[in-house]
């Protein structure tokens, strides 16, 4: 739990640094993904990868039974019935067949809902309404996917081959700085306005609110901006203050020293 706090506030702490016009650092952005690590994505990473490893050991071996044939049959109705019941080991699925199955599974019954809760997650922490929730997955989930495909399928081949399975979650871990970093960036970027005409009269209410929605955080940004230039304006004018007070004070020591070698020369 703490290495997923640890590295969803360093990813945010990346996400805060990217290249783009000068801001405020947002403790409460960081605030939240420290949130979403300890109590999401850590025990899950935990839980996912735990039951992985039980059903990958489950599909590499198998159990044939010891007795078979028209023997079993006989001793089925014998007092050596608990011979039937005996069984050996053999070997199930190769392990690149196991290692394919174990990366598809990942990808498929893992990133994707992963993917779904983390906007669910970081939306309802930042106290956006369901629809706006629902328009920014929508947005920004087929982008994180396929760029989780790119990113894991390579990583996830290498990570469970050749890592032990207790070593798993943190080799994800590692590698999930940058990937929150990612996330965070998406998830911080408002969702696409540019979409299909509504093919009914539904879809165009819910587009008609997802604007409204998107106005409305827009008009309160816009705000929050004003206010800041206001406060930003009121400090300007205080220093504008302090710099007059210090030049006058340095024009007055200046007369002060200008002054002390003419009394000397009387």
């Amino acid at each position: 739990l703490q290495l997923g706090r640890t590295q969803a506030s360093f990813s945010d702490r990346l996400a805060e640094d990217k290249p783009a016009a000068p801001q405020l650092y947002d403790a409460a952005r960081t605030a939240r993904m420290a949130v979403y690590g300890t109590f999401v994505c850590g025990p899950l990473l935990a839980c996912w990868y735990r039951a992985l490893n039980h059903v990958g050991e489950a599909l590499s071996v198998s159990y044939k039974p010891l007795i078979s044939g028209w023997l079993r049959e006989a001793l089925d109705t014998s007092a050596f019935r608990w011979a039937t019941h005996l069984h050996k080991e053999r070997h199930g699925i190769t392990a690149v067949q196991l290692l394919a199955t174990k990366v598809l599974a990942d990808s498929l019954l893992f990133q994707a809902p992963f993917l779904n809760v983390y906007f669910i997650v970081m939306g309802a922490l930042e106290g956006q309404h369901p629809s706006m929730i629902l328009a920014k997955t929508q947005a920004s989930f087929h982008q994180a996917w396929a760029l989780s495909l790119l990113v894991w399928t390579p990583i996830q081949c290498i990570n469970l081959f050749y890592v032990p399975a207790t070593f798993h979650p943190f080799v994800v871990a590692a590698v999930n700085v940058g990937w929150k970093a990612t996330l965070s960036i998406l998830n911080s970027s408002p969702p696409t306005l540019l979409r299909a005409a509504p093919s009914d009269e539904a879809d165009g209410l819910m587009y008609i609110e997802h604007l409204t929605i998107f106005n409305e955080r827009l008009t309160a940004d816009n705000t929050e901006l004003a206010a800041e230039n206001a406060q930003l304006a009121t400090e300007n004018v205080k220093l504008r203050r302090q710099q007059i007070e210090l030049w006058a004070e340095a024009e007055e020591l200046r007369l002060k020293l200008d002054e002390q070698p003419a009394r000397r020369r009387r």
